[in-house]
């Protein structure tokens, strides 16, 4: 079967068609939910739990009791970063400063190459 073309202006009418299309809602998961999808359902209820004093032990105690196959690992890779204990920081020392180097003077536009800068006193054959 010979491959197809097509030409410009009707891919280019197929664009313009899918950049007017709305947004399609997107039919939330109601069946066979696993464990992501249960803890970002509730991620909310979670955070609240935790700062009331409660742990993700506690939480996950309280998810097995009611029925759900729920570990603390589990919970902390689907709850993401904020979950975590803030980690202690030191203080970085501060570098020492160390002088800047020498810059070169910069010579005039309307200088010559060589300007300002002594001649260099090669020595005579007679004494190498």
């Amino acid at each position: 079967m010979p491959k197809r073309t097509y030409t410009l202006e009707n891919v280019q009418k197929l664009g313009e068609h899918l950049a007017k299309l709305p947004p399609k809602p997107r039919a939330p998961k109601t069946d066979n939910l696993g464990a992501a999808d249960l803890v970002r359902t509730i991620r909310k209820e979670i955070r609240t739990a935790m700062g009331r004093g409660y742990t993700m032990e506690d939480i996950v105690s309280a998810a097995k009791s009611m029925g759900f196959d729920l570990s603390t690992p589990t919970l902390k890779k689907y709850l993401g970063s904020a979950a975590r204990k803030p980690r202690v920081t030191r203080k970085k020392e501060e570098p020492k400063s160390t002088p800047a180097p020498a810059t070169p003077t910069k010579r005039q536009p309307s200088e010559k190459p060589g300007a300002g800068v002594p001649p260099v006193q090669m020595p005579k054959a007679d004494e190498l």
